[in-house]
């Protein structure tokens, strides 16, 4: 189940944070782009470009509340903080696929967790990361496109 926008206000109404017009920005940025990572240098670009005088300390302190809720999911990659915003809120352990041409990401739906308690039945699992990396059907439909039209390459 994908969060929504609504479920994300109904989160930070739950512990008392205000909406402010930042706050539901951001979250709209975050809402449109929920299947991709992205640099959170580029949330804080965006959000900066809307609000001049917002601070770099207040757009990462709000990326930090939002993480800490359960409303974003965060990864490292490439030595960088990357934000998307939370696929599955009733099931935070779960895995991705995520397309090594476009950058979409796609929840793997199968109970990973259920599958890694088997192999280790006496440990206490607190957090995983799973991502499995390849390319999507729409990467690979446009790929052989361009394989077999070599001319659209050029364009």
């Amino acid at each position: 189940m994908q969060l929504t926008l609504q479920q994300a206000l109904d989160v930070l109404q739950q512990h008392r944070l205000k909406l402010t017009h930042q706050r539901l920005t951001l979250l709209s940025y975050l809402n449109d782009h929920r299947d991709h990572y992205l640099n959170t240098t580029q949330i804080d670009d965006y959000m900066r470009q809307r609000f001049p005088n917002m601070s770099h300390n207040t757009v990462y302190k709000n990326i930090r509340k939002l993480k800490q809720l359960g409303i974003v999911e965060e990864r490292f990659a490439d030595n960088h903080q990357q934000i998307k915003y939370q696929c599955d809120f009733t099931n935070p352990l779960h895995g991705h696929f995520i397309c090594q041409n476009c950058g979409k990401v796609t929840e793997l739906k199968t109970n990973l967790t259920e599958l890694i308690q088997r192999d280790l039945p006496d440990y206490q699992i607190n957090h995983q990361q799973i991502e499995i990396y390849g390319i999507c059907p729409e990467c690979q439909k446009k790929l052989k496109s361009a394989n077999n039209h070599p001319s659209s390459l050029t364009n």
